[in-house]
């Protein structure tokens, strides 16, 4: 019975698999950014393979994505851990930037992590206006998700949130912001 645990399910190597492949290639540069009205469908599938992924292999692909200086190792993170990243070298279509912060609206904490990660990567006051909104919310962990999506973001608005946010009552909210 041991042994068997420690094999991982056929349903779990193929959505690992899927997963991975879907990073891959929004990673790669293989879909072109679409300036149509609808969500890129890299970007469509990558967040919604990640809904239950479990954390390791959420982990791995959150590395796999842009941040601003070639590391993200905030203290609080969705997934419960630090996660490094790199470039992501696509720019993303307006209809992207919508749907990945209203992705961050899920409870998932692998869609989180990636949906902060890729739209923190975008200079519009779009991005900091959707993160800012939510710093506000009930919900502590989406709150130190905003807070990580703030310190990753590229545009200055974000200092003056993020200095409100050091006296959050959350401790995930308060180290993010202070990193």
């Amino acid at each position: 019975g041991q042994e068997r645990a420690l094999v991982p399910s056929r349903r779990f190597v193929q959505r690992s698999l899927v997963l991975l492949v879907i990073v891959s290639t929004v990673l790669g540069g293989c879909a072109t950014p679409s300036a149509s009205a609808s969500v890129s469908d890299d970007i469509r599938e990558l967040i919604e393979s990640a809904h239950g992924a479990p954390a390791p292999l959420c982990a791995c692909a959150a590395r796999a994505i842009q941040n601003n200086w070639g590391w993200s190792n905030a203290p609080a993170s969705p997934l419960g851990r630090s996660v490094r990243g790199r470039r992501l070298d696509r720019r993303l279509s307006d209809e992207d930037v919508r749907f990945l912060i209203t992705s961050l609206d899920t409870p998932d904490p692998c869609v989180r992590e990636l949906a902060v990660r890729i739209v923190a990567s975008d200079d519009r006051e779009e991005v900091v206006t959707g993160l800012v909104q939510r710093l506000a919310a009930a919900d502590s962990s989406l709150r130190m998700t905003a807070a990580l999506g703030l310190g990753l973001a590229p545009v200055q608005g974000s200092v003056g949130p993020l200095i409100h946010a050091m006296n959050d009552d959350a401790t995930g909210v308060r180290a993010n912001a202070v990193w």
